[in-house]
């Protein structure tokens, strides 16, 4: 005796298919519209050179105009952060909101992945990706052996040297 008859595959499909999967690829940069950060501060080289990667990154295709404000709100946190007059426990604050900001934007790994984005590769980039894993533990050790010959300068002690 036959058992029932098979659902439509329609119907047996899954319900908790994501609206936000998509494959992500870099901005052309000549067309890529980078809004300027607000004249009125003094912006950090930090800030800037994280505004200019945040403009020319794989997720900004997923963004609308109106996100732009609370990316202003997340460059003026990071301005704050930086800031040697802002208190440590005050900067721990401001370093929580900054990051859900991130999250929010899927500007982390964690979040592409809750998002079901997935960065598009160029066949190149591949082949460096896979050179660096083969290498990887060479380079680390080479890297911590070796001084390096530029020491980062912190902005907050930029910032003081410049009012004394």
């Amino acid at each position: 005796m036959p058992g029932p008859t098979a659902k439509d595959p329609t119907l047996r499909g899954r319900r908790n298919k994501t609206t936000t999967r998509a494959t992500l690829s870099k901005p052309d940069a000549e067309t890529t519209e980078k809004p300027k950060l607000p004249s009125s501060i003094e912006w950090y080289p930090e800030v800037v050179a994280w505004w200019d990667d945040l403009w020319t990154s794989e997720p900004r295709k997923e963004w609308i105009d109106v996100d732009t404000h609370l990316l202003y709100v997340a460059a003026r946190l990071y301005q704050m952060m930086l800031d040697p007059d802002t208190k440590p426990t005050a900067a721990k604050a401001l370093a929580g909101e900054y990051r859900q900001i991130l999250v929010q934007f899927g500007l982390t790994p964690m979040a592409r992945r809750t998002l079901q984005w997935e960065v598009l590769r160029v066949e190149g980039e591949k082949q460096n990706a896979a050179r660096r894993a083969s290498s990887g533990a060479t380079s680390t050790t080479a890297a911590k052996a070796a001084p390096q010959a530029t020491a980062r300068v912190d902005p907050r002690k930029r910032r003081l040297a410049a009012v004394q």
